[in-house]
């Protein structure tokens, strides 16, 4: 996912999505207008929705996962040769 808003720094953004359960946040930094930020959500989005209703957003962006990586996730990744 991608979140951009105005009214915050990459720090306090980063601070704000360090509370939602189940999200990685990968980059953060400052832009012209306020800061960007991408993340991977692995729960219920409600916290997140939550977390970012105070915020003025100017982008969000939320994508489903890729189908084979989120099989692999779920069933562990399983080397060639090995046994499940």
């Amino acid at each position: 996912m991608r979140i951009a808003v105005t009214d915050l720094g990459s720090s306090e953004l980063r601070l704000q999505l360090q509370r939602v359960p189940g999200l990685r946040l990968g980059t953060a930094q400052d832009t012209d207008l306020g800061a960007a930020a991408s993340a991977t959500l692995e729960g219920a989005i409600q916290p997140l929705v939550q977390a970012l209703a105070p915020l003025q957003l100017t982008d969000l962006v939320i994508e489903e996962p890729d189908l084979e990586e989120s099989v692999l996730t779920l069933y562990g990744k399983v080397s060639v040769g090995s046994e499940p």
